[in-house]
């Protein structure tokens, strides 16, 4: 082969002064990394042939082929995995495994991704195999993409490094040094098992930099506790997750894209996708533990495709005196509720309770949004068995699409309901694609070969020979579906940074995103650790807050119109969590309403000024034929007043956000002045960054620009119904 013949006069034999060598080159790598190729395990698709880019003969050269294992490379590696990522390596390999493209769309090729890689400009830090990537492959079962060992973040040697500079690990924190030592004890007495205010309190010292360095601690302890319990996503979301790839398969063959990856040439086949995206997002906030965001994205779900129903059926829309819940009940008993086997109009009235932050009865348990633990299992076990319903009816509609263009191959598998059994073990790899979707884990390694992954999974399901996935589903497509979701979820998060980038030139600032990925993380800590302390009842509802403040967060930088209803969760908790403090027993009362709107807490916590955002939020909060996006959007574009005229629309969201975090972070922190003083105070000096004077005045003008724009037309729906009359008509032309 000509590229090993090149390398003849580099050849060495295997010598104990090669392998030293050898070794002190990999001393310079990152332990862990596998995106390139193991060569203790001699994975690569060819003998691995690491080749030095400085010339032969200096020091760092230790130019040679390695012919195989010898007993020498068996005992000087065993303690260690050597894993090459550097960017001093090119790994060559030989012609002979080049991937030959097919004219023919039924035959993948047989080595996708490596040719991929091969044909990108992606420098020496590439991933290679030695096998063709076959996306069916088994390895990927046992923890790995593509059969390449990812270090976990649920390794205890991964938990103790991120446990010991936890400060490193938070987003967008600054470099303080080194921490002072009190922050063990300052942690524990905020947010340990034994957690004490006041203690925690004495120990931050009026010191921001200690309370910084404990939120820190929170923060990576949070998302080492997430990625360590692969039962947040329980065995019936992984049935629903085996439901998905042959409707992929299907819509593929269909024309549609995937969203924001690739383009579509059917509308109406692109909207399906987004259906079947959308009901996968619920599955992947249950897994990343945010209950508020798995709440909002499971009622907005079934909302949208019950009109689905509702209009396929040609039935009479909702009628006067008919409550939300009941019309819901009567479109879905067009297929019989005891076929489907639960009541829809039932379970969105438990959703809309559950966002309003009240309880509610599953099973022999009363669940809000704070459930933890065993409870959270049973409630997002819930909200799977919630969100099939929905997903039959994209299944169905993809099914009736595919019918009228004459694909009946994948007529049985659209039309299968719910299995049994769960994945034997999460692919270890998973949770590191849960991040935050942002600067920090846009980088990770894991990213880049799940990005490759996903790529596989869409080629595999415009395949339609006999290894396609026409009539039977791996377990391997049923986590494919899963990675493509998440990979596609930072790629639009990379295209949403890159737009504004564009936009804004030479002013775009990661750093001002990292900035603020900290204080909202830090909000969500302090009212984890003020709302457990809290005397009143608002304590409670505190806590929730901080946990919307997170879905909120994730939302946003996901470019997700979600983030808005789980902005409102925010605001509405936060103003209940104020009433509680101001006038505790009417608060009490109201409390026990369940038919309270939301308003009257922005009322009794003395926020009325806010209906215009409130009603703003809640336009995003339901879909129905009532919606009027468009002028709450134009609202919201109006309350926006840091960005300039032309930048605005494009920061709405995020000022919504903003706006609702620092009242969050006020009742935070009037709660901390009477009981806490000097915690307060490093609270503002190194969260909020303003004093209480600055605090006071920046929500007094928020209230007063709300109140200014008290009385904004949000204008006619933005869709157009037929009156009742209109759809009879309709249904008797059918008929």
């Amino acid at each position: 082969m000509p590229d090993i013949a090149q390398l003849a006069e580099f050849e060495r034999s295997m010598t104990p002064a090669v392998l030293a060598a050898f070794e002190e080159v990999m001393a310079t790598l990152v332990p862990g990394d596998t995106s390139l190729v193991d060569l203790c395990r001699i994975r690569g698709n060819a003998d691995s042939l690491p080749v030095p880019l400085t010339p032969p003969g200096t020091k760092s050269s230790t130019s040679f082929a390695l012919r195989g294992p010898s007993s020498q490379m068996t005992r000087l590696f065993r303690p260690k995995r050597w894993n090459s990522t550097s960017t001093r390596f090119r790994v060559l390999r030989s012609s002979k495994s080049s991937p030959q493209w097919s004219t023919d769309p039924t035959v993948r090729p047989p080595d996708y991704r490596t040719d991929l890689i091969d044909r990108s400009n992606r420098g020496p830090s590439i991933l290679l195999s030695k096998a063709p990537l076959s996306f069916r492959d088994t390895n990927m079962l046992r923890g790995n993409f593509g059969g390449k060992p990812v270090a976990s973040p649920r390794t205890n040697k991964a938990r103790k490094r991120a446990r010991e500079s936890p400060w490193r690990l938070m987003r967008g924190a600054p470099d303080l040094g080194d921490p002072p030592e009190s922050v063990p004890e300052a942690y524990a007495a905020g947010f340990g098992a034994r957690r004490n205010l006041e203690a925690f309190a004495d120990a931050v010292g009026g010191d921001h930099k200690v309370l910084g360095f404990a939120l820190s601690r929170w923060d990576a302890e949070r998302r080492a506790v997430v990625a360590d319990t692969p039962l947040l996503l329980p065995a019936a979301g992984w049935q629903v997750l085996g439901l998905i790839p042959p409707a992929d398969a299907a819509l593929t063959l269909l024309g549609a894209g995937w969203r924001r990856v690739s383009p579509s040439v059917d509308i109406w086949a692109d909207e399906l996708r987004g259906g079947l995206d959308a009901g996968i997002d619920v599955l992947i906030k249950m897994r990343q533990g945010l209950n508020v965001a798995a709440v909002v994205g499971a009622r907005a779900f079934l909302e949208r495709w019950t009109f689905n129903v509702a209009s396929s059926h040609s039935l009479e829309w909702k009628q006067k005196g008919e409550s939300d819940s009941e019309f819901i009940s009567r479109v879905w008993d067009t297929y019989g509720l005891d076929a489907l086997g639960r009541d829809p109009g039932r379970d969105w009235a438990s959703l809309s309770e559950l966002q309003h932050g009240r309880k509610v009865a599953i099973g022999n348990r009363t669940i809000d949004l704070g459930a933890s633990g065993t409870a959270q299992f049973a409630l997002f076990a819930e909200i799977a068995r919630i969100i099939e319903i929905p997903l039959r009816q994209v299944r169905g509609a993809i099914r009736e699409h595919a019918a009228e263009a004459g694909i009946h191959a994948f007529d049985l598998a659209l039309s299968a309901r719910l299995g049994s059994g769960s994945m034997s073990r999460e692919p270890a790899a998973l949770p590191r694609l849960l991040e935050l979707p942002d600067l920090v884990s846009m980088h990770d390694p894991a990213l880049e070969r799940a990005r490759l992954t996903a790529l596989d999974y869409r080629v595999h399901s415009s395949h339609t020979g006999p290894d396609g996935i026409v009539d039977r589903v791996s377990r391997a497509d049923t986590v494919g579906c899963l990675v493509e979701r998440l990979s596609r979820r930072f790629e639009n998060a990379a295209a949403a940074a890159a737009e504004e980038q564009a936009m804004v030139g030479e002013r775009f600032d990661y750093g001002h995103l990292a900035a603020r990925l900290f204080r909202y993380l830090s909000i969500a800590a302090m009212a984890e650790a003020v709302g457990l302390e809290s005397s009143d009842k608002g304590g409670h509802h505190l806590r929730l807050a901080g946990n919307a403040l997170t879905s909120a967060t994730n939302y946003w930088l996901e470019d997700n119109d979600l983030s808005l209803p789980s902005v409102r969760v925010l605001a509405e908790q936060t103003s209940v969590a104020r009433a509680h403090r101001l006038k505790p027993d009417k608060a009490a009362r109201l409390e026990a309403r369940s038919d309270l709107p939301a308003s009257r807490w922005f009322e009794l916590a003395g926020w009325a000024r806010l209906s215009v955002f409130v009603r703003a939020l809640g336009e995003f909060s339901h879909v129905g034929l009532s919606m009027r996006r468009d002028g709450a959007r134009e609202a919201l574009i109006t309350l926006n007043v840091e960005d300039d005229d032309d930048e605005a629309p494009y920061g709405a969201r995020r000022e919504a956000l903003d706006q609702a975090a620092y009242m969050l972070a006020h009742e935070i922190a009037t709660r901390l002045d009477k009981r806490a003083p000097d915690l307060s105070s490093a609270f503002r000096k190194g969260v909020t960054l303003l004093d209480a004077t600055d605090h006071e005045e920046r929500l007094a003008d928020w209230l007063n620009l709300a109140l200014a724009n008290r009385a904004a037309d949000f204008g006619d729906p933005d869709v157009m119904r037929p009156s009742n009359e209109v759809a009879s008509h309709l249904r008797a032309a059918v008929s």
